[in-house]
């Protein structure tokens, strides 16, 4: 086969480093490497490059996670501060309730008057 074009090395180089490439592909690619300084460079460069691009991607799905486990125990100490008061609102209504209720009990006993029975009249037959 003939000499192959670096434009056309170099092209593939990111799916040859990715394993992503028929086999013919492959040892056409690494016989090209073993005789080519240029390729050779532009293929650690290119790797090196989709490694960093890697590893940002995964600190960057990382954080993303990060970010969503903040949101959502976020969304949980609202929803318990909701919860709570609405707990404290109850209590405090429950006690008014029972608060008046008593309130109005005791004003009943100490304001009723009294009321004598009237003596029964007998009635002639």
């Amino acid at each position: 086969m003939g000499k192959i074009n670096c434009n056309v090395i170099q092209d593939i180089l990111p799916l040859y480093i990715e394993d992503a490439v028929s086999e013919d592909t492959k040892e056409l690619v690494e016989e090209h490497l073993q005789n080519c300084e240029i390729c050779q460079r532009v293929y650690h460069e290119t790797k090196t490059d989709l490694e960093n691009d890697m590893k940002i991607s995964a600190q960057t799905k990382e954080n993303s996670n990060e970010a969503n486990d903040l949101k959502n125990f976020s969304k949980f100490l609202k929803k318990r501060k909701i919860k709570q008061n609405l707990k404290r609102k109850t209590l405090k209504a429950l006690k008014m309730f029972c608060l008046r209720s008593l309130t109005a009990q005791i004003t009943f006993m100490f304001t009723r008057k009294t009321i004598t029975p009237k003596p029964r009249q007998q009635y002639k037959a």
